[in-house]
């Protein structure tokens, strides 16, 4: 199979995008479902997603901008992702909330489901974009990627294919390989969801058999499509021994945490006031914001927009809920703006 795609960049912009989406909206009908309270809940996943992001740049970031950062020149440009790095940032990030807020409800049970099925359909963008490549191959379902593509200018800047050659020797579709074990992981978590198994790990579940699917897939991966420098010991890669140990980490949760099946607290939805615990976790947002602007493609600004205006609604509204007097609504108004 040969992939020419004009515009690889739009396809892999369409499927982040998509990804992203999905899961915001099954977050959001998760917390629905169960009661959560929706201010707070959108906090986190807000949270989560800003600390993510910056989280996976964080590891792509060059020697030369983090001499820039050390030495008081700005914050450093990222060159690409790590979905490790996000995690190790997103994670305790969402924690203190939970903690700072009072959040008594499950925060992580969603994400068993929205972290690998939006892993799954953001591959389908890697695999048109051609980032993320895999070695090469003489398998029939191998993949040649055309003039313009990462793997073609990898495999020419090491001198498997000369100038002349407009396709790229065939290469492994890992993007495919594990998207389809991402799916695999969301059907075993949908089965253990339904049948109420293990209700309080599912989260240390799927991150263990996502970090088993990826280990699985680095040995069909083309070390060049990594963001960072690899190296090999005992042929085993720098990304696999960091999974191996994620994986012993999470298996001894999993045999060691007391199973019990999971509560869904139900409690009275009405929105109540907003709390200064929320509005000030909100501004400290938008100044997180403000003040790391290199680790943010213009994308994930756009995406990071999208589900910032539901939650500054919210939060606009109750800012108002309280105020019944009109001059003080307008005067309410321009403490709101300004706070900007």
């Amino acid at each position: 199979m040969t992939i020419d795609i004009q515009n690889p960049a739009f396809l892999y912009n369409l499927f982040f995008s998509l990804a992203h989406i999905v899961s915001w909206i099954i977050l959001i009908w998760y917390g629905q479902r169960h009661k959560y309270p929706i201010l707070q809940w959108l906090l986190i996943i807000v949270t989560g997603y800003i600390f993510f992001t910056i989280g996976s740049h964080v590891l792509a970031v060059n020697a030369a901008s983090l001499k820039m950062l050390i030495n008081g020149e700005g914050w450093p440009v990222s060159e690409g992702k790590s979905l490790v790095s996000g995690l190790l940032l997103a994670i305790p990030a969402m924690l203190l909330l939970k903690h700072i807020l009072r959040f008594e409800y499950k925060i992580f049970e969603p994400y068993a489901i929205t972290l690998p099925l939006g892993i799954a359909i953001q591959r389908m963008g890697c695999l048109a974009a051609g980032c993320c490549y895999g070695n090469a191959t003489d398998l029939p379902w191998g993949v040649s990627y055309n003039y313009g593509h990462l793997s073609h200018y990898k495999q020419w800047e090491q001198g498997l294919i000369t100038n002349n050659e407009l396709q790229s020797i065939p290469v492994h579709p890992v993007q495919i390989y594990e998207g389809m074990l991402c799916l695999v992981i969301v059907a075993i978590i949908l089965y253990l969801y339904k049948r109420k198994w293990m209700q309080d790990q599912l989260i240390y579940t799927s991150l263990f058999l996502y970090f088993i699917a990826r280990f699985i897939t680095e040995f069909f991966r083309d070390d060049a499509a990594h963001t960072i420098g690899l190296n090999s010991y005992l042929g085993i890669n720098t990304v696999q021994w960091i999974m191996m140990v994620f994986s012993l980490l999470l298996l001894y949760v999993l045999t060691k945490k007391k199973k019990k099946p999971l509560i869904n607290q139900s409690t009275d939805q009405d929105v109540k006031y907003i709390s200064f615990k929320e509005y000030a976790w909100f501004i400290l947002l938008f100044g997180l914001i403000l003040t790391t602007p290199k680790f943010y493609s213009s994308l994930e600004l756009l995406l990071l927009g999208i589900v910032l205006i539901p939650l500054s609604a919210l939060i606009f509204w109750q800012f108002f809920k309280p105020v019944k007097s009109l001059k003080i609504r307008l005067a309410t108004t321009v403490i709101f703006v300004l706070a900007f």
